[in-house]
Parts: C-alpha cells; sequence; structure tokens
C-alpha cells in the first residue's frame, strides 16, 4: 500500500510543505504585474491540492484532509470540514450547494455547503479516490486507484453500477457525450463506458505510458495526455486522428481552446498550442523554469499556466506572448480557476485572487 500511495503522489507532485514563513513576494516581468486583490488564509504547513469555484462568492479548497469554504469578498473561512481521515485527493461541484470530496481514506463524502455538514459518505472502494465527476439525474462518478469506477446515486446513497477493466490505477475522468463516460489509468488505456448498462464501449490503445489527464473536445472528439510524451485526439469510434509528439516529458493537463485548438502543459517547462485537425504546433509558450503542472483558459481568451517555479504566468495563445506573471506564492505546486466574473483564483500555501 505504501509503495502505491508513493507512486501515485510522483506522478501527482503534491502536495508540497513550506519552509519559513509565509510572505507575499511582488515580481516584475516585462514592466507588467498581477495584482493580487485578496488572499484567503494560508494552508500551512502544506499547500493545498485541490480547488473549485462554488458561485461569485465563494471557493474551496482542500489541503491534507481539511476542506475549507471561503468567501472571496473578505478571504474569511466560512466552514471547515473536517471528517475525511486522509488526504482529500479530488473535489467536485454538485447541483443544489452540495460538494462531493474524494479521499486516500477511500470514501466519497456529500457536503452542504451552507451548513458545512457531511450529508453522505458514500464507502465501497478497496484504494484513494483519485478523481470524481458530476453526472446527470443526480449520479457521481469516483475513480480509484483500486482500479475501478463506481457510479453512485446520491439519491439514494448507493453505488449503482461498478465498471471494472482496467488493470491499474484510474486517475481520470471525463464526460463524453451522449451520457457516455471517458476514464483514463496506468494501465495506458482509455475506456468508454456505457454507464446505464455498465459496460465498456470502447478500449482505446495506442499511448505507451500511464494516462495523466483527459479533456473533452468538440464533435465528440477526446484529448489525452500520457506520460509517454504524447497527446492524443480520438473520436467517438476510439480512432486515433493525431498523435502531438513535440513534448519532452509527462502532460499533466489540457485545455480545448476555440477554432480545433487546444493547449497541453508539461513537466518540460512548456505550454504548446496545436492545432488538432493539422498536428501540428502552432507556438510554444516558453518561460517557466520547472514544471508547469496545469492550465486554464480565461474569460478574455489568454491562458494561465501553473509550475513548479512557484509562479503562474499569463499567456498570448496566438503570439506566444508572456503577458504577465503572477508570484504571490511561496510553494511549487499551484492550482488554478476562474470565478464566474473572470478573475483568476490561484492556490498554493494560499488562496489569492487575481484582477
Amino acid at each position: 500500500m505504501f509503495a502505491d500511495e508513493f507512486a501515485a503522489d510522483w506522478l501527482y507532485r503534491g502536495p508540497l510543505p513550506i519552509r519559513g514563513l509565509c510572505q507575499i513576494i511582488s515580481e516584475y516581468a516585462h514592466g507588467l504585474r498581477g495584482k493580487c486583490i485578496m488572499t484567503c488564509g494560508a494552508h500551512s504547513p502544506w499547500s493545498l491540492t485541490n480547488m473549485i469555484v462554488l458561485d461569485e462568492a465563494r471557493v474551496v479548497s482542500s489541503s491534507l484532509s481539511v476542506i475549507y469554504i471561503w468567501e472571496v469578498a473578505t478571504g474569511k473561512c466560512l466552514h471547515l470540514l473536517s471528517a475525511h481521515t486522509d488526504f482529500v485527493r479530488a473535489l467536485v461541484t454538485l447541483p443544489n450547494d452540495y460538494i462531493a470530496s474524494g479521499s486516500s481514506d477511500r470514501d466519497v463524502r456529500m457536503w452542504d455547503t451552507q451548513s458545512g455538514q457531511c450529508v453522505l459518505t458514500l464507502s465501497g472502494h478497496k484504494d484513494t479516490v483519485w478523481s470524481l465527476l458530476s453526472l446527470p439525474t443526480n449520479r457521481l462518478a469516483s475513480a480509484s486507484l483500486d482500479g475501478s469506477i463506481r457510479i453512485w446515486d446520491l439519491t439514494t446513497g448507493t453505488c449503482a453500477v461498478q465498471l471494472n477493466g482496467h488493470a491499474w490505477y484510474v486517475v481520470a475522468l471525463a464526460a463524453w457525450p451522449n451520457g457516455q463516460l471517458a476514464s483514463g489509468s496506468w494501465d495506458k488505456h482509455v475506456k468508454k463506458w456505457d454507464i446505464d448498462r455498465g459496460v465498456c464501449d470502447l478500449t482505446l490503445i495506442g499511448h505507451t505510458g500511464p494516462v495523466k489527464t483527459l479533456c473533452v473536445l468538440p464533435d465528440n472528439k477526446l484529448a489525452s495526455g500520457s506520460a509517454d510524451k504524447t497527446t492524443r485526439i480520438w473520436d467517438e469510434t476510439g480512432a486515433c486522428l493525431a498523435t502531438l509528439h513535440d513534448q519532452s516529458s509527462i502532460i499533466p493537463a489540457i485545455v480545448s481552446l476555440p477554432g480545433g485548438k487546444i493547449a497541453s502543459c508539461s513537466e518540460d517547462e512548456t505550454v504548446r498550442v496545436w492545432d488538432i485537425n493539422k498536428g501540428k504546433c502552432l507556438v510554444t509558450l516558453r518561460g517557466h523554469t520547472a514544471w508547469v503542472n496545469t492550465i486554464i483558459e480565461l474569460r478574455d481568451g489568454t491562458l494561465a499556466s501553473a509550475a513548479d517555479d512557484k509562479t503562474v504566468r499569463i499567456w498570448d495563445p496566438i503570439t506566444g506572448a508572456c503577458v504577465c506573471i503572477l508570484s504571490e506564492h511561496i510553494n511549487s505546486f499551484t492550482v488554478l480557476a476562474v470565478m464566474p466574473n473572470g478573475q483568476l483564483v490561484t492556490g498554493s500555501h494560499r488562496l489569492c485572487v487575481w484582477e
């Protein structure tokens, strides 16, 4: 068990301990800087591992086994949710002001964000719950290092179906159109599931390393990023339409962009923008000096990337220019989210809201 957890943590890259006092560091790049307009208290002595936006006023984060609900306007912690007994690995929003969390304690919990109370505990996985996905008709999918996916009925609190077929850790989930589910695993495969029938319709074979991330694209396409240093584009029949080769390390995150494009980040310190129809890299975004962990598209069409160099960079995806560097954080691992009003929220040892 310890060896499995250690291996999973290696791929996940977090959390990392804070060394020294929390301090605000302001840096300038090319004469431009981002303005942090609000911070939500430190998660000392550990970095946060997950973050989701609830609404225009609240953000949820987790550190170790604890979940925090923050009021963005004041930076106040509204609720501290502490029922899990091990690291919280996944958070997802649910309808009607609920959230769900998955943990290394093997449980999935459902929370009322208004009261801060745990209203449901879903037990059954035999190893860490690594990924969660909200589904229609009050259902929830959970992926685990036990190699299985469970579909939960949140009305009854029961497991409606268990999807078995992967041979190793399942670490990524995505909602494919027509009510189907995609999963990515360390067994190097992507699978497409009919969750109503509880069967695997397709196994997408091609990656030669663990599948790290999935991203649903327009026209029923799917992108998968892998430790084999490639991103693959699949259609709904399971055909691989393109294999994107130029990056030289693990692909931890992919984001869909308008106009038949995607962006992928890599532990080779770059972000690349691709034309998926031509299978061509359009621009490489260089500037980070350590592994790039995640990317997100902002409302104005720019990209934000977070890296182990303790910075978030804002990029023009057309020209490849870095238009801003955000350096409020003093820890390496950072997560990103966008508020409904377009403001960027970054997280490491604390949450920062940027103008």
